[in-house]
């Protein structure tokens, strides 16, 4: 089921009619805030960005999660704050893997591009902080 749903995402951001960005993404780490932790904190997975419009991006992607599972996401980051390669927005969408079968996104992002690569901070409040690194192709 899992390996469906990311061939899905993939089609689907692959599929735009519009000349846009695609980036390859590389999850890393996390840093959980409470502490000690027996939280799995280095999430090694690989994903998609689609640009669709200004703001928006199709994202999907698996990795493996905080709690030793595979993930498995698909969703949208909504952008409206761009300047000087700064992106701040939110991540909407839909993942595997966690204490329900599919569950829903939606937290906070920060984004840094420069050129051909970038980084994304994917806040889940109160909770943990992720890395995501990127790197651009066409």
């Amino acid at each position: 089921m899992t390996i469906r749903v990311f061939v899905l995402g993939v089609m689907l951001i692959c599929s735009g009619a519009i000349q846009a960005e695609t980036y390859a993404t590389l999850f890393t780490h996390s840093y959980h805030f409470k502490r000690p932790t027996l939280y799995n904190e280095n999430n090694w997975g690989l994903g998609f960005e689609h640009t669709l419009t200004d703001s928006w991006r199709a994202a999907a992607g698996i990795y493996r999660n905080s709690t030793r599972h595979d993930t498995v996401y698909v969703g949208g980051i909504y952008a409206p704050i761009r300047d000087y390669g700064f992106r701040v927005g939110a991540v909407l969408g839909l993942a595997t893997g966690y204490n329900h079968s599919v569950v829903p996104l939606f937290f906070p992002t920060l984004s840094y591009e420069y050129r051909d690569v970038g980084v994304n901070i994917i806040l889940v409040p109160s909770s943990v902080v992720g890395l995501q690194l990127k790197w651009k192709f066409d």
